[in-house]
């Protein structure tokens, strides 16, 4: 029996971290307001298919479908709106820093799409 890659075992463990957060988010923001209560079952939700979305990477070893990557990013964005309806527009401010990490890894996701995509077809072009 072999034993999973490095990359495969890192995506594994980004899934069951995905979940657990997922899990865990309801029970943190138990004392939220009661308008607040969907955003956060939606980013719950949202959490959940993105751990689902490490799983199914886990077997492609980098080489992703464009169809996940497409999953990965509406997820990622669906997470950043939800965070917007939960702080509300009078307290959302992009400049704040959780809000440029956000963005920072966001892009740094599409470059390492990008890059992935570009380098997969010049390494096809030399074999």
């Amino acid at each position: 029996m072999a034993f999973p890659s490095i990359y495969e075992t890192f995506n594994y463990f980004e899934c069951v971290s995905w979940i657990t957060i997922a899990f865990v988010l309801p029970f943190w923001f138990r004392n939220c307001p009661r308008d607040k209560r969907s955003v956060i079952i939606r980013a719950s939700l949202t959490f959940v298919v993105f751990g689902i979305s490490d799983y199914l990477e886990a077997p492609t070893h980098g080489r992703l479908p464009w169809w996940l990557w497409t999953w990965k990013i509406v997820c990622a964005c669906l997470l950043l709106k939800w965070r917007y309806d939960y702080i509300g527009r009078e307290r959302f401010h992009w400049l704040d820093r959780t809000n440029i990490l956000a963005l920072a890894v966001f892009v740094a996701v599409l470059l390492a799409m990008f890059m992935q995509i570009y380098f997969r077809d010049i390494l096809n072009e030399t074999q």
